[in-house]
């Protein structure tokens, strides 16, 4: 013998996924809104240096698009956002992706670099990418530059006439041995 389901009572156990999904979904989005969404907006809003900046990807990396105004220190700003974001993020991973005010000089000086940055990322040649750098800002007239290695990266900024290029390469884990380059 078989047996007809209940409309209702089908109509009841619809109704009751779809409102449990609903306080699910909802609870989750509360979740990362208050425990990660609103650390990551003070950490943005409370720097000097960020003009504007969008969390651009949650998953599995928070990815958080900032534009900088011109700073002295590219590295100690874009570490120390990336530090204090990871920490409000409960460890979860930050990635810090800047937007500078370049103009196309700075681009052109920027491509006539680069070439010794990705040879040094490549074989750990940062010393000499140093001097190489040096020599090519003075031809440029750069009115400033600065490039520093830490761990995980390479920051460069060059900066001229009010316009000012950040780029932050990563290093290939290769190259991270503290034994090779500089």
């Amino acid at each position: 013998m078989r047996v007809k389901p209940n409309p209702r009572q089908v109509a009841a156990v619809v109704a009751g996924i779809a409102v449990s999904f609903s306080v699910l979904y909802l609870g989750n989005l509360l979740y990362s809104r208050f425990s990660v969404g609103e650390p990551l907006d003070k950490v943005f809003k409370q720097s000097p240096a960020v003009l504007s900046y969008t969390v651009a990807k949650r998953d599995p990396v928070i990815v958080v698009r900032v534009k900088l105004a011109e700073v002295q220190d590219l590295h100690k700003e874009v570490a120390g956002l990336q530090e204090r974001a990871e920490t409000v993020s409960r460890g979860r991973k930050v990635s810090v992706i800047t937007e500078d005010a370049r103009d196309e000089i700075l681009s052109e000086a920027y491509y006539s670099i680069h070439f010794h940055i990705q040879e040094a990322l490549a074989t750990g040649g940062f010393s000499r990418m140093a001097g190489e750098i040096e020599r090519l800002a003075r031809e440029a007239d750069l009115e400033r530059y600065k490039v520093f290695v830490d761990d995980d990266s390479v920051y460069v900024q060059l900066h001229l006439n009010g316009h000012y290029l950040y780029e932050v390469l990563p290093r290939p884990v290769e190259s991270r041995d503290p034994h090779v380059g500089v």
